[in-house]
């Protein structure tokens, strides 16, 4: 497997510099999408991780993955440490293991084993970006990509800027919602538009699944969740987008 972990301040511009000259664009906007879940499949974790199929990475080709680009995708492990992405463990067995290291229950469990179907959210499912040339400039720089369907892009190196980017939006996750309940933090860089995916588990501090009380504070109501999106895509944009040019 190619190599393409970046250093902080290596290449031909400093970090700051980069983002004087590629960054600041007026309007350019951040992405944080939130999707509560009953569960997390092995379907999705595929996908997360490109565990793919000759058949399903071809369908993927057909509209915007590039198998070219896959070596370049990455993910934040444990102390926000940039690792490349580990096949080897599905995301439902690591929420596996997370949950029995820590004495935990998943309630759906039971349901599931009684025949039922799952009824709690157990897994939030976060899609993090931003504006489309702004993290196309994080991930490649100057170099020149190749948009078209079928391209060869295996040229390609991944920018320390990028890494820089998923280290904050680790580092706020784990402010927000505790390192202990992120699953999984896997940036894609093989679509049209860079973006990453955070799987987190709604657990409160005493140990119990609760996603209106983590998230809603116990509100299960539509004006308390469109609330909490609207406080959280300013702080998020507060603590990690300014930095990168998007509000």
């Amino acid at each position: 497997m190619r190599q393409a972990v970046g250093q902080l301040g290596s290449g031909n511009t400093s970090l700051r510099t980069f983002l004087k000259k590629k960054i600041i664009m007026s309007g350019a906007k951040n992405v944080i999408d939130m999707r509560p879940g009953k569960g997390f499949t092995t379907s999705q974790s595929n996908e997360h991780l490109r565990r793919l199929a000759d058949r399903e990475a071809a369908k993927k080709v057909q509209w915007n993955y590039d198998p070219s680009r896959e070596y370049l995708n990455f993910e934040i492990g444990k102390g926000g440490v940039v690792k490349e992405v580990d096949k080897t463990k599905s995301i439902p067995q690591r929420i596996k293991e997370n949950l029995e290291a820590r004495g935990i229950k998943d309630p759906n469990i039971s349901l599931i084993n009684q025949g039922k179907n799952p009824y709690y959210r157990t897994v939030v499912n976060f899609i993090l970006g931003g504006n489309r040339e702004v993290m196309r400039n994080l991930a490649f720089g100057n170099q020149k990509v190749n948009w078209e369907h079928g391209a060869d892009n295996s040229d390609l190196k991944r920018m320390p800027e990028i890494e820089a980017w998923a280290k904050d939006a680790y580092a706020f996750m784990c402010k927000k919602y505790g390192e202990q309940n992120i699953a999984a933090f896997v940036v894609h860089l093989d679509e049209t538009n860079p973006h990453c995916h955070c799987t987190v588990l709604p657990i409160t501090k005493k140990n119990k699944f609760s996603f209106f009380g983590v998230f809603l504070k116990g509100n299960n109501t539509k004006d308390a969740l469109s609330e909490y999106m609207d406080s959280l895509h300013t702080e998020y944009a507060d603590e990690v987008g300014l930095k990168y040019g998007m509000e």
